[in-house]
This record gives C-alpha cells, structure tokens and sequence, in this order.
C-alpha cells in the first residue's frame, strides 16, 4: 500500500516484526487530474486516497505469549498524489504518499516509483 514500506503491515512478532497472513483487505479511490502538458497525452496525474490491511486467520504462526494480539485492529490509510508517464517502454509511476493514521511502529515510505506494470 502506497504510504507504508512493502510487507510492513498486518501482523507483528514479538519483535514488532511484521510475518504476513492469509487474508488482504485493500481499496483504492483515485482521481485522474486534467492533464496538464497540452502536446501529449502520455503523462497522467492522480490524486488518491488507500486504505488496506493483512490478517492472518489460519494460525499459521504460534506467538510466545496468549495475551499478544495476532491481528490488528484498524484499517490502515494513505493519500498521495501520483504522476504516471506511458514511455516509449513501459510506464513510469513516481509516487508522493503519506499515511494517515499511522502507529509509531509503522514503516512509512514517502516516494517510489514503479516501472512497468504488475500483472
């Protein structure tokens, strides 16, 4: 989720690392923005709001304590902006995102950028 480094969110050891889980809640809600280079339509802006989370149901690893809790609780959220260029390649994304209800635990990430798509 853009905001939050990858595979930091959803369960955490008793080291406060994150273990993964079997089940992913996540949605997105973009708005594409007026392009504003006239010559091309090749370059794309979009304001974004996400929210996602990762729990794991099946158990799968056992924590040292019984009191320790397995899943979190809320729904984590961010919002950026994003700036999308259709090269000649593949596209370029380059992403500004900031979490907004982030844990002083949460790993946050600020920028990245992605080239090509994820199929």
């Amino acid at each position: 989720m853009r905001g939050y480094r990858e595979s930091s969110l959803g369960p955490k050891d008793t080291l406060g690392n994150p273990f993964g889980g079997n089940a992913l809640a996540s949605g997105t809600v973009g708005i594409v923005l007026p392009n504003f280079i006239k010559e091309t339509n090749a370059v794309r802006a979009q304001i974004f709001l996400d929210g996602g989370q990762v729990y794991d149901f099946k158990r799968k690893y056992k924590l040292d304590s019984p009191f320790e809790k397995r899943n979190p609780n809320e729904i984590k959220y961010s919002a950026g902006i994003s700036l999308t260029w259709m090269s000649p390649m593949a596209p370029l994304v380059l992403t500004l995102a900031a979490p907004l209800n982030a844990n002083d635990s949460d790993n946050r990430k600020y920028f990245s950028f992605t080239f090509g798509t994820v199929f």
